[in-house]
């Protein structure tokens, strides 16, 4: 695997770092604000909402920690380089969409 900045200039980096921090503080919010809406998670709705704020807060972990070990713009799977388009839309995704299809066929989503 080859570093990020082989495939991403500095100034791409740190814009998709400068989002992930952004959706990372938008998370760690919108948990916090659940929690006091529903601080025993009696709803359905709340403990709905507050799972999958944990699935993209861990999401945006994930890709800050790729950033930081030099794998960020690469597929944790097949190891080929991500889009920069597909960077655009989702700069926490990590897989290309070949393997992001596969993984969903093979969880039966």
């Amino acid at each position: 695997m080859k570093a990020a900045t082989s495939i991403l200039g500095a100034r791409q980096l740190a814009a998709f770092r400068s989002q992930l921090h952004q959706q990372r503080s938008f998370r760690i919010e919108q948990l916090a604000e659940l929690r006091a809406l529903d601080p025993e998670n009696a709803s359905e709705v709340t403990e709905v909402l507050a799972a999958g704020a944990r699935i993209a807060l861990d999401d945006v972990l994930a890709a800050l920690y790729r950033m930081d070990t030099g794998s960020y713009g690469w597929c944790t799977d097949c190891g080929d380089a991500l889009p920069l388009e597909r960077l655009e839309v989702l700069p926490q995704v990590g897989q290309c969409l070949s393997c992001s299809r596969r993984a969903a066929v093979r969880s039966g989503r």
